[in-house]
């Protein structure tokens, strides 16, 4: 997909005196490998070998601030990534499965605009500190499209938002929804035919 030289053409700046490409690059590893907060991941970088990848390079600052850079370029990166995808999937694209999952995380305050909020845990059936991750993949698996949702969400309002934002980047000619009663209203039903029928 070409996705290194897509984030490096994307967060580049004259601005920033490190390679934010290779700080995003090191974070997604080491969630692969093992996933550990930001100041972890330069532990876990100092007992790794990765070929371009100098630990002195990156401060725990260098990595927040890729994150701001890959967060400032989101809606770029992601429309420049879905045309890559195109080639890639059935020419209809006839079937996408959309789900949510809870992520529980530790705060000791909320912000005005944060999105880690007292919600109703999916693992704890509980009040818990989360964001809500929303994620529509093809009938092959492979991502099309995300959301992160403040945590205390209905879940009943992430639907259209997505589908939105899906039909507008691929070429989806039929929609049926299949969903449980979380993501289902009156209101959506409504609002789903409207959109499916233009």
């Amino acid at each position: 997909l070409g996705f290194s030289a897509l984030l490096r053409t994307a967060l580049r700046s004259s601005r920033r005196e490190f390679d934010a490409e290779a700080a995003i690059r090191l974070m997604v590893f080491n969630r692969v490998c093992d996933p550990d907060s930001k100041l972890g991941v330069l532990r876990w970088l100092e007992g790794v070998v990765m070929p371009g990848i100098s630990g002195e390079v990156f401060t725990h600052q260098r990595l927040l601030r890729a994150m701001d850079a890959l967060m400032d370029k989101r809606e770029a990166i992601q429309r420049a990534l879905s045309k890559r995808l195109l080639p890639l999937l059935d020419q209809e694209l006839s079937v996408v499965f959309y789900d949510l999952t809870t992520i529980r995380v530790h705060a000791e305050h909320e912000r005005p605009q944060d999105l880690r909020r007292f919600g109703r845990s999916k693992e704890l059936h509980g009040p818990a500190r989360q964001f809500v991750l929303g994620l529509i993949q093809s009938a092959d698996g492979i991502p099309l499209d995300f959301e992160v949702f403040p945590g205390n969400i209905a879940e009943v309002k992430t639907l259209l938002p997505m589908l939105e934002r899906t039909l507008k980047r691929y070429p989806i000619e039929r929609v049926i929804v299949v969903a449980d009663r979380g993501l289902l209203s009156l209101d959506n039903l409504a609002e789903v035919e409207q959109l499916t029928v233009q």
